[in-house]
């Protein structure tokens, strides 16, 4: 939660913290795995530039502090390769178990060509709800709402705060 939220404070300039948080979060027991997994995670609450400030600030402070000595695991090239319907499929499952009342939930198939962006609504499905939520391999879904959680409580969004509260409790957390 505290590397969490500090990669969400992290639009204010403050990945310092992070030299400390993430060496600390080795030491109590999270793995480099685990800390690549939130940074991606990061990247679609904070956006590009922040996650791209906490890697380099947690590359350097593991390194500093030889931490960074776990084989990472392997890219999933073949999730990549999978289509846009196979992608939108899957996390529309994940997004029912997640959030079922959703309006995600409703979109069809194929992209209408009388709304405006449409392309955005099917890129949040694959981007979010496939490419994070739906992987599960290093952060369960429990522990992804843990991470999103100090993500949304670093930023001034507490209806997305809010909403995300009710999937932690769906997602296995405790009040």
């Amino acid at each position: 939660f505290n590397v969490a939220l500090m990669i969400g404070v992290g639009n204010v300039s403050n990945q310092f913290e992070l030299g400390f948080h993430a060496p600390g979060a080795i030491y109590n027991g999270a793995t480099v795995a685990e800390l690549e997994a939130m940074i991606v995670h990061a990247r679609a609450y904070v956006g590009s530039p922040c996650a791209a400030h906490a890697m380099m600030a947690i590359v350097g402070a593991l390194t500093k502090h030889e931490l960074i000595d776990e084989p990472l695991p392997e890219a999933d090239v073949a999730r990549k390769e999978r289509t846009g319907s196979e992608k939108r499929k899957i996390a529309k499952d994940v997004l029912r178990e997640m959030d079922p009342a959703n309006p995600l939930l409703d979109l069809p198939d194929e992209l209408p060509e009388d709304a405006f962006a449409p392309e955005l609504d099917y890129i949040i499905l694959e981007n979010m709800y496939f490419d994070l939520w739906a992987r599960t391999e290093v952060l369960s879904r429990r522990d992804r709402s843990v991470v999103t959680l100090g993500l949304m409580a670093a930023l001034p969004n507490h209806d997305a705060l809010r909403d995300h509260v009710a999937v932690a409790i769906r997602n296995g957390l405790t009040v």
